[in-house]
């Protein structure tokens, strides 16, 4: 490989040319990484990942959808979602609601297993939390669910659907109770 891009740059007259190859050989070398390690980390996650892990991950992931369908549905037609009072119930949970209930699924999943790994294998909790190679949906999926929920709670047009996101947010108390007079 070494020869192959020295006989290329060799090739090369000018410096844009030698810049170009440099700019191929970087980009084929980033490429080639995250394909190889996507491979190894996918035949882990396939292979070795218990069953409840796997199945736990795409539960939440199917929590998150109705979160995203109700966006793209506000973005695309505002008005086209029902103002009912039970209607506006219904898709609060469906915003905020499954994203939170997601982040608890994922973390609780995460939880029981590290502590699964950790007695059987004897390694520190810490190196079983960092085993991306099974963790990372998980923590994907937990971190989006999270960060809907905090986006949900802390945004604006959530808060009785006009007010201050920054004093609501450092008031949770007034948050809640505003919410629960909608």
């Amino acid at each position: 490989m070494v020869q192959t891009l020295a006989d290329m740059l060799a090739d090369q007259p000018s410096r844009l040319g030698r810049v170009t190859v440099w700019l191929r050989a970087a980009s084929d070398l980033l490429r080639s990484l995250l394909q190889q390690n996507y491979a190894v980390v996918g035949h882990a996650y396939a292979n070795t990942t218990p069953e409840y892990v796997r199945r736990n991950t795409q539960v939440s992931l199917l929590l998150l959808l109705p979160f995203i369908i109700v966006i793209i549905m506000n973005e695309l037609r505002p008005d086209a979602l029902p103002q009912s009072r039970l209607s506006v119930d219904i898709l609060q949970f469906l915003v905020a609601g499954l994203p939170a209930l997601a982040f608890i699924i994922c973390a609780a999943t995460l939880s029981v297993w590290v502590l699964a790994q950790h007695r059987q294998q004897r390694t520190s909790l810490l190196r079983s939390l960092q085993d991306v190679s099974h963790n990372w949906p998980l923590i994907a999926i937990g971190t989006f669910g999270l960060m809907m929920a905090v986006f949900i709670f802390g945004h604006d047009s959530v808060h009785c659907f006009a007010g201050n996101p920054v004093k609501e947010v450092r008031n949770i108390s007034t948050t809640l109770q505003c919410l629960s007079q909608d």
